[in-house]
């Protein structure tokens, strides 16, 4: 008879208990604080008497403890999900965590028994009812508080629940939630996704203003190259005329505003002017026996200017131009880079060159050798040892020219970077110097808005990929992943947005893709060593990847931003560290085959590489620019199988930027195409495949080539390579 009472009591309870949540407007009592609670990071908790509720824009979830006892406590889960009419629909929540302070203050996390998470889910007047069952003993006797975290399709609630409820009751505040007494709806789950934000940048006033004078100053640089090209082949005919310099030594000289990033991460826009010389291509076809006869570069051992031709003329040359047609934009306390580069053969040095003082005693100077910032040494007593010195002081003898001979130069404030390289191979076509003068912020007195002073650091421009990052339950637990963003370049143009691109390739990897962030090596500004390190040499495919995969466990994931180039012939392709010379970035790049067979090498579980190099060919030679695309050679079969290749180009395309949006125009679409409001996802099941993704980024209408057509420098049209294309990439649900 006392059961029979009990449960009729209990009956009752739950009547009523449903007939108090069908009213419109319900009080709500938010809890105290005490440390406790701000250690869990509560400060939004409300108690309906013993009733937890969250009520969020889209959705709600209430959590209503019956019963607890020294071996279990028992809630009730409700979920509630908007509707377009503004009603809410009953929805059954998911992925239930439950945490809990102790005594002491810490936070600890309860273990929830898997086959009851859900147990007894009914409807009843639109509900979706289950129960959570928690065993553990200890934990209820001494926790002080509870946390349920509850996901109601892609909404985040998390409730905040005290044994001593009575303790946590204080001021009343009042909140609007459903009514349930209304009439059924019908019961089908909605799609919920964020409503898609624009693409199309709006730009303001001042931006519409940097763009045109960003166009006005580029016609001025061009018209400065050209006077300066002009003159500069006025002087090498009556050089040749008069049999001072040879028809073999084909001198050049460049002038370009190019954007760079400064210190303070602000963009620049510079004026560069390179000077440089090189051997004919016809006298190299010819195998002349002896090459140093047949040019006028540097002889063996030799570094003063007075010995090389060339280098004399390319001085002089730089002299003439700078006092002529580069003064008005060298002001005083301008701030001036100059870049110069000296190289030699490997030809070993047997005996010591004597050294006669002619730059005094060089003790520790400052120098990139071999393109790693290191310290150079040359005095009279040892003489010059090896080709590194040989190579520095070809460098120091410019330096020594303009600091004495340059008049414009005296007033402004110069920095200067040496670099001495020592070339693989024989013969006199690698004596030789080169020299680049970048004048910082050239254009600001006639054009303000250019200046970097005007200008927003790099890293603070954000847009939506950038904020609304998707979180996922993906886990990816034994996954490696490598992004890299190059952005500083020592010789060649920077890549503007590269670190913006990497950091937020990170966070994805993390928040959506599932990556541990101990797993993701993470890298900017790479020069030839770090890609080395990172994935191995030719000769060895143990680099840092190697270490951390697991066979036929990890999936492994490359992002990649920065410069790349081909070999001349358009054959081999490259990923280019910082430091290489413009010259030589097919020597110090690193060739994308072996990227592929060294990753091949790993038995890794899947590969992903993600390049968006940039081959603007702004930067490059004018030899080389003609052919500054990158050549994706078909993968081979045995590497197909587990890879998959998404490039920001087509063969002998060039890649460019969203400025407004401050990523590389490729990985900004890439990123967008991994929220699940762009709609890259077409069948809309929650499951984002490669092909898909890669349908998404090469929308003639609405992905890469469309917008890098109308926002971007140049269009271009993404490329996609291996056998994975119908794997699943992103899991949502």
């Amino acid at each position: 008879m006392f059961k029979k009472i009990t449960k009729g009591f209990r009956v009752v309870s739950v009547l009523l208990f449903l007939l108090i949540t069908g009213c419109a407007q319900v009080q709500f009592y938010p809890a105290k604080t005490d440390s406790a609670v701000n250690q869990m990071g509560l400060t939004s908790t409300r108690f309906y008497r013993n009733r937890l509720t969250s009520v969020g824009e889209n959705s709600y979830v209430a959590i209503v403890p019956v019963a607890m006892n020294n071996r279990t406590m028992k809630v009730v889960l409700e979920a509630g999900l908007r509707m377009e009419d503004k009603n809410f629909l009953s929805f059954t929540a998911n992925n239930v965590e439950v945490e809990y302070v102790n005594e002491k203050g810490q936070k600890k996390k309860c273990v929830v028994n898997p086959s009851q998470k859900y147990s007894g889910f009914t409807k009843y007047r639109n509900h979706a009812n289950g129960e959570i069952y928690v065993i553990s003993p200890k934990v209820l006797r001494s926790a002080k508080y509870f946390a349920f975290k509850v996901n109601v399709d892609g909404e985040k609630h998390t409730l905040h629940y005290t044994p001593k409820s009575s303790e946590a009751i204080s001021d009343y505040a009042s909140i609007t939630i459903p009514d349930f007494s209304k009439p059924k709806m019908q019961l089908k789950k909605p799609k919920l996704m964020p409503k898609p934000v624009e693409i199309e940048p709006v730009r303001t006033a001042q931006q519409e203003q940097v763009i045109q004078s960003k166009a006005k100053v580029n016609e001025l640089a061009s018209n400065i190259r050209s006077t300066i090209q002009d003159e500069f082949s006025k002087y090498m005919e009556n050089l040749r005329a008069t049999q001072t310099l040879s028809e073999n030594t084909q001198a050049d000289v460049t002038a370009n505003m190019v954007e760079e990033i400064n210190a303070e991460g602000k963009k620049e826009y510079n004026l560069n002017v390179k000077y440089e010389y090189a051997i004919s291509k016809d006298v190299l076809n010819e195998k002349v026996l002896n090459i140093d006869k047949a040019t006028d570069d540097f002889p063996a051992g030799a570094f003063k200017l007075s010995t090389s031709k060339a280098a004399r003329v390319t001085v002089t040359m730089l002299k003439t131009t700078i006092e002529e047609q580069l003064k008005n934009y060298l002001l005083p306390g301008r701030k001036v880079t100059i870049k110069i580069s000296g190289s030699t053969d490997s030809s070993p040095i047997r005996n010591a060159i004597a050294y006669d003082g002619s730059f005094g005693e060089i003790n520790e100077a400052p120098c990139f050798v071999n393109g790693i910032y290191d310290n150079i040494s040359v005095s009279t007593k040892s003489g010059i040892q090896t080709n590194e010195q040989l190579a520095f002081l070809r460098t120091h003898a410019v330096r020594e020219f303009i600091e004495n001979n340059v008049g414009p130069l005296r007033i402004t404030e110069n920095k200067y970077e040496q670099y001495a390289n020592v070339l693989p191979g024989l013969g006199a076509d690698k004596r030789r110097v080169a020299v680049e003068i970048v004048v910082h912020d050239a254009f600001e007195n006639q054009y303000p808005e250019l200046s970097s002073k005007n200008s927003t650091p790099i890293s603070a421009i954000r847009c939506e990929v950038d904020t609304l990052i998707p979180e996922t339950n993906m886990i990816n637990e034994n996954g490696v992943a490598v992004v890299i963003g190059n952005c500083r370049y020592a010789h060649l143009n920077h890549v503007a947005y590269a670190i913006n691109d990497a950091n937020t390739m990170k966070e994805y990897l993390t928040k959506t893709l599932g990556f541990k962030a101990e797993n993701i090596i993470f890298a900017t500004d790479a020069n030839s060593l770090k890609l080395r390190e990172i994935f191995g040499s030719a000769e060895n495919h143990k680099g840092e990847v190697f270490k951390r995969v697991i066979e036929n466990k990890s999936d492994v994931f490359v992002f990649y931003s920065g410069h790349g180039n081909k070999t001349i012939d358009g054959g081999d392709a490259y990923l280019i560290p910082v430091d290489a010379e413009d010259n030589q970035k097919d020597m110090a790049g690193y060739r994308l085959e072996t990227l592929y067979d060294n990753l091949s090498k790993l038995k890794a579980k899947s590969v992903t590489v993600v390049l968006d190099a940039c081959f603007s060919g702004k930067g490059f030679t004018t030899k080389t620019s003609a052919s500054a695309g990158i050549k994706m050679k078909p993968v081979a079969p045995e590497k197909a199988a587990q890879f998959i290749i998404l490039s920001a180009t087509q063969e002998n395309e060039q890649a460019s930027w969203f400025e407004e949006k401050g990523h590389s125009m490729f990985t900004y679409f890439f990123l967008r195409g991994l929220q699940q409001s762009s709609g890259a996802d077409k069948d809309g099941n929650g499951k984002l495949t490669y092909r898909e993704l890669y349908d998404y980024l090469a929308d003639p209408e609405k992905g890469v080539p469309y917008y890098s057509k109308r926002y971007g420098t140049i269009q271009h049209t993404p490329s996609v390579q291996g056998n994975m294309q119908d794997n699943v990439f992103v899991t949502y649900e």
